[in-house]
């Protein structure tokens, strides 16, 4: 925004900035934006214009208008945001749902191939260990790769 000219500025009397002060609950009808702001909303021809309103510009018809069908707009626009907003919070929490799903999933198909990749071990050894206790070995790497095929199936 342009740098107003200290010199071009009108002084206020200290009676007017008491009064001022003594009104800090009423927002002044000053508007400051940043170009960005501005060209953001559609408004860049306005860049360059003063966006201070004085009183005699208040008392205008016209600039009522205006400000009144700013703020309508501004409203509407508010209440269409709000509906962005929820939608965003369902998502975001059927997002964390799914995530958790898919590390559990994760988790049970780790748990499952070591399983089978243990069991298939097991049952390789048992065929060297066949006189001692390769039964037992074969029927141990079964049992425990028919486990993991179990949760595997049950899980899907």
């Amino acid at each position: 925004m342009p740098v107003e000219d200290p010199e071009k500025v009108p002084e206020v009397p200290e009676k007017a900035q008491e009064s001022d002060k003594s009104q800090t609950a009423v927002p002044s009808p000053s508007v400051q934006q940043t170009e960005h702001e501005i060209s953001a909303t559609g408004r860049s021809l306005f860049r360059s214009l003063t966006r201070e309103l004085s009183d005699s510009d208040m008392n205008n018809p016209g600039v009522q208008k205006m400000l009144l069908a700013d703020n309508e707009r501004l409203e509407n626009d508010n209440a269409n945001l709000k509906g962005y907003i929820e939608r965003y919070h369902e998502a975001d929490k059927r997002s964390a749902i799914l995530e958790e799903k898919v590390r559990t999933n994760k988790s049970i198909d780790v748990i499952c191939g070591a399983g089978m990749a243990i069991g298939g071990v097991i049952i390789g050894l048992s065929a060297k260990f066949w006189d001692s206790c390769g039964i037992f070995l074969l029927m141990t790497g079964m049992v425990l790769m028919a486990g993991s095929i179990g949760a595997r199936i049950i899980k899907r």
